[in-house]
């Protein structure tokens, strides 16, 4: 039924009303000397009564209206979402308790009188204000999102619905329904954050993870494990069967057989897989998997993460290649150390065979026919004395006289006497830098360098062959060495290239080793290379080689660069020198000691001899014995000479000394501008030296 029907249904029925209580008794008993009242009199109390009725029923809808907006009002007052009504203007008109709550009010009378714009939070935001323009013109606005400040500063983000308050066709105020998502919203940020903390450790450890849904078929991929396999995300992950474009395939067929293990009985699994990207490199994965059963024990989801270890695998490959430079070179100092000691007994025995001999040369006439005989135990034990050299050469605890040099120029003197040395059937060729680097070092030991590795090359090439020697200037970066004795910086680099028979893997692993040789019996030493190995080493640099079997063989030395000028040094001519001084001889080597004091008595010198460091101390003690000079040996039982001389100075403070030894004054910790000469040492050089040192010379090798 239509309103107007309605109105008109109610009208007649007011009417039915008004004209029953006209014709009732009570009605025409106050009317009935009017019995015959006009109609339209009649009319008139008709429509008064319906007045009447129609005012009760106004009453009672008023009051039942009334009741009903108290209802409502009580109902929003105590809702839990929060309520607030404003005039046009923005004032405060009402709140209820949940908005007070919300904003950290105690009464609403701190706000109602007060402005929106108190719960303004800034310009920027979205706030309550924002959408007035909206409501003024009539628009509900039925959802929206916001923020407002709090009493106490912070701010709440709220979702709200408001309409216009209407009344008489004029918009008297705006009411607004909130509710609080504050928690909703600190949720969903502390999700975000630790989804991106998630994704950033993921892409810091190379791992990604997914999801595998057997029901719908659905494989979920975090972006990382696109990013191991170089896919693009928008392409989706591809299903189980299209993974076996990715992995190869050895490889997708184990994953099979674990996956299909882990599908029927729920077994975990572990696995390391090799992925082929399109860039065609090969990556090292190490995937997981776990099974989630359902009730039933049926396997209804698999999930779990593939992290990229390419960079760990080849981490462990290094390490185990350093492990293995770490151990040759462990073991080729300990070879050192055992070369050094035999060489140092030995010296002492060679002192012996030399002192001798040149003392029995010093009683026999010239034309005598045993002077052959003690020339060639001389030459003899000369041999053997370089070959002690070149031991302590490969322990580095020769004596060497290190200086400033032009390597071109050492080299280029060494090739004068190589073409005889290596035969005609081999070409050499020089290829100088003519702007190389200084370095420092003994020019003997750069020429031993050369004279060593161009042998080498001439028993490699039997046939013939050619000789390629190259200098060069190079600078050594920390991620490029692969050699564990190698430190980073500016190097002089000398090639030496053969095209002889190369040498296999196997061989290279042992060419530095004393006594290593591949030459047939009394063909070589094994000495070489060892030697060249520790006259690097001593000068800090390191050596590098490359061969192969039929191809030929490459050795790269690095000597550091030196920055200083070259100085010229003059040469000096030995001769016998006489004396008559006293000298204190310390050696614990019964027949050393025995040779050199016989020879210095020849020469003039009274000998006090000291086979002990006591010893000597016993005789320096005794200060009615004259001492100008102690010779020593260095390494002692009891103590070392270094020691025993600052016991002797404390006695004797202006006693001068001179210190024997078959290894170098590095060796010993000796200071540079100690009086020294190195085992075995030449009865002629010794006079001279001696000589020197007593008479206050400033030249101090021997």
């Amino acid at each position: 039924m239509t309103k107007a029907a309605e109105n008109t249904t109610a009208a007649a029925e007011l009417r039915h009303k008004a004209e029953e209580k006209v014709d009732s008794p009570y009605f025409k008993s106050s009317v009935q000397n009017e019995i015959y009242t006009s109609r339209i009199l009649h009319e008139l109390q008709v429509h008064q009564v319906e007045l009447e009725f129609q005012n009760n029923e106004l009453q009672r809808v008023i009051a039942e209206k009334d009741d009903h907006v108290t209802h409502l009002r009580n109902i929003i007052m105590q809702t839990p979402a929060g309520y607030f009504r404003i005039d046009p203007d923005g004032y405060f008109l009402d709140v209820n308790d949940s908005w007070l709550r919300m904003h950290g009010y105690d009464s609403k009378y701190e706000v109602i009188g007060k402005h929106l714009s108190l719960v303004q939070v800034d310009s920027n935001s979205s706030t309550a204000l924002a959408h007035l323009a909206e409501l003024k013109q009539g628009k509900a606005v039925p959802y929206g999102e916001f923020q407002s400040l709090r009493k106490d500063g912070t701010v709440g983000h709220h979702i709200f619905s408001a309409h216009p308050v209407v009344s008489f066709g004029t918009i008297v105020g705006f009411e607004w329904f909130i509710i609080d998502i504050s928690d909703r919203i600190k949720a969903e940020m502390n999700l975000r954050r630790k989804q991106e903390l998630l994704e950033r450790t993921e892409k810091i450890s190379h791992i990604g993870s997914w999801e595998w849904d057997l029901a719908s078929g659905c494989m979920t991929w975090s972006d990382e494990l696109f990013r191991i396999f170089q896919l693009n995300p928008a392409d989706g992950a591809p299903s189980f069967e299209e993974q076996s474009k990715i992995y190869h395939p050895d490889d997708y067929e184990e994953l099979k057989r674990v996956v299909g293990i882990a599908l029927n009985e729920g077994n975990s699994y572990v696995i390391e897989l090799r992925a082929i990207r399109h860039d065609c490199e090969t990556r090292y994965c190490l995937a997981r998997g776990f099974a989630e059963r359902s009730i039933g024990e049926r396997t209804v989801r698999l999930y779990g993460s593939l992290q990229d270890i390419s960079e760990s695998k080849k981490a462990e490959a290094e390490k185990a290649k350093l492990e293995i430079r770490l151990n040759q070179s462990q073991k080729m100092e300990a070879i050192g150390q055992l070369a050094g000691g035999v060489a140092h007994d030995f010296n002492n025995k060679l002192m012996a065979i030399l002192g001798n001999a040149q003392l029995a040369k010093m009683d026999i006439h010239d034309t005598d026919k045993i002077l052959h005989y003690l020339d060639e135990i001389r030459r003899a034990a000369e041999h053997s004395r370089d070959i002690t050299y070149r031991l302590l050469a490969f322990s580095r605890q020769q004596v060497v006289s290190p200086q400033a040099l032009e390597a071109n120029k050492v080299i280029a003197e060494s090739l004068k006497s190589l073409s005889r040395l290596i035969g005609e059937h081999i070409s050499i060729s020089f290829q100088p830098d003519d702007k190389l680097w200084n370095i420092r070092m003994d020019p003997v030991q750069l020429d031993q360098i050369v004279m060593n590795l161009a042998i080498n090359a001439r028993d490699a090439m039997p046939d013939g062959g050619s000789l390629t020697i190259e200098t060069r200037n190079t600078t050594y970066e920390i991620d490029r060495s692969s050699n564990i004795d190698t430190i980073p910086g500016d190097y002089v680099m000398v090639t030496f290239s053969d095209t002889g028979i190369g040498m296999d893997k196997k061989t290279l692993k042992h060419i530095f080793e004393p006594f290593f040789t591949t030459k047939e019996v009394g063909k070589g030493t094994g000495l070489g290379l060892a030697t060249i190995y520790g006259i690097i080493r001593q000068n800090s640099g390191f050596l590098e080689v490359s061969s192969n079997v039929g191809q030929g063989t490459e050795f790269r030395v690095y000597i550091p660069r030196f920055i200083a000028s070259i100085t010229e040094t003059a040469k000096t001519v030995d001769t016998l020198c006489t004396g008559s001084c006293s000298i204190l001889l310390v050696e614990d080597e019964d027949l050393v000691r025995s040779v050199t004091s016989e020879f210095l008595r020849r020469i003039g010198y009274t000998v006090h001899e000291a086979a002990t460091p006591r010893a000597a101390l016993e005789l320096a003690r005794d200060l009615s014995i004259q001492i100008d000079l102690v010779l020593t040996d260095f390494l002692m039982p009891e103590m070392n000479g270094r020691v025993m001389m600052e016991q002797i100075l404390e006695l004797r403070p202006q006693l001068l000394c001179m210190y024997a030894s078959g290894f170098s004054t590095e060796h010993l910790l000796l200071s540079e501008d100690a009086n020294f000469i190195q085992k075995p040492y030449d009865f002629i050089k010794l006079s001279g030296y001696i000589n020197r040192v007593l008479g206050g010379s400033e030249n101090n090798n021997g």
